[in-house]
Formats: C-alpha cells, sequence, structure tokens
C-alpha cells in the first residue's frame, strides 16, 4: 500500500490543472483512472474510515507521528478526494457520478466526526495541532463546533508548545489555512 495523503495529489493535480486552465481535457483522459483509485480507496476503508497510511509526517525533532494521525489524516484525504471526483464528474455532465460520490462524501464527513470528534471538549483525535486542525481545513467540522476547535487549537499551540508549531508536513499546511481562515493569523 501507498500513502492517501500522497497518492492525492492525483485528483487534486488534475483538479486544479482545470480550475487554472479551464481545460477539460485533462479531467476527460484521466477521469477513468480517477474513479478506479478513488474506488480502490474506499475498498480499504472500514464503514468509511481509512487506517492505513503514513500520517502527519512528522513533528520537530520526531522519527514517527506522535499524534495517531494515520486514520485522521487518511480518511480526511479520502473525502477530499471524494469530492474533487464529485466536482469533476459535474463538469463532465456525468450527474449520477457526481451525486453517488457527493453522497460518499456527505457518508466520509459523518463517519469522521462520528469516529473522531469529542463533542464536549470539541476536540478531534487526541487534540493534536494536526487533529485539530485538519478537519478545520476540510471543512467538515459541524458548525456548532468550529469555535471549540479552533480555541483548542490556539491553546495547543500556545500553552502546550509555547507559542510553536507541532506538526509534521499534512499539518503545516493545514495550521497555516484554518488560522488564517478562523481569524487567527496573529498566532501564525
Amino acid at each position: 500500500k501507498g500513502n492517501p495523503a500522497w497518492e492525492v495529489a492525483y485528483p487534486l493535480i488534475a483538479w486544479y490543472m482545470y480550475q487554472y486552465y479551464g481545460d477539460r481535457q485533462i479531467l476527460e483522459e484521466h477521469y477513468p483512472s480517477l474513479k478506479k483509485w478513488v474506488d480502490y480507496l474506499g475498498s480499504t476503508a472500514n464503514d468509511y474510515i481509512v487506517e492505513w497510511g503514513r500520517g502527519d509526517w512528522c513533528p520537530p525533532k520526531l522519527t514517527q507521528p506522535d499524534d495517531e494521525s494515520v486514520p485522521i489524516t487518511s480518511t480526511g484525504y479520502y473525502y477530499l478526494a471524494v469530492r474533487i471526483l464529485s466536482q469533476i464528474a459535474e463538469v463532465l455532465g456525468e450527474s449520477d457520478d457526481a451525486q453517488r460520490y457527493l453522497s460518499l462524501a456527505d457518508k466520509i464527513k459523518d463517519a469522521f466526526n462520528e469516529r473522531f470528534l469529542n463533542e464536549e471538549t470539541h476536540q478531534y483525535g487526541t487534540g493534536s495541532q494536526t487533529s485539530n486542525s485538519f478537519p478545520l481545513y476540510l471543512g467538515i467540522v459541524p458548525k456548532a463546533h468550529i469555535q471549540g476547535v479552533v480555541d483548542n487549537l490556539v491553546e495547543n499551540i500556545m500553552t502546550e508548545h509555547d507559542g510553536h508549531l507541532w506538526t509534521g508536513i499534512l499539518g503545516a499546511k493545514a495550521l497555516v489555512e484554518t488560522l488564517t481562515e478562523y481569524g487567527r493569523g496573529d498566532v501564525m
């Protein structure tokens, strides 16, 4: 097996190229393969959760993730790939596929929140910077929990890590995007 966090580059690049150049050809040429890849990834999921991958590689001075981020990042990228595939299907006039993948994305999002979100504490997973910023980055945090998750993220950065990031490469992107999007660019 590979790593969903890196393999998701395939649908992302195809989608970004279409967005930048407006040329449907890349989507048309790659649509069958993109479907196969997304469907394969789904075949490895258990109740919409992808348990394999490398996780957020790696916080400073560590040689492996310390936050149990593998299912969070792998499932999150599965969700993102399915959403993109739904959008690609829509552009290509494949409305049945677009609806099917949009419905699948909703199921993944629901399973993700059911499995990883602690509704009482507004924390995802272990409450690490990656665990909390990644779902915010994906836009899958239920509205009632957004502010609590953002507050926990800022608390982790400022208190637990003395104002420093404690993420790997995946979490760093989510952290930058999330803090600025939710009005906490000052923390960056």
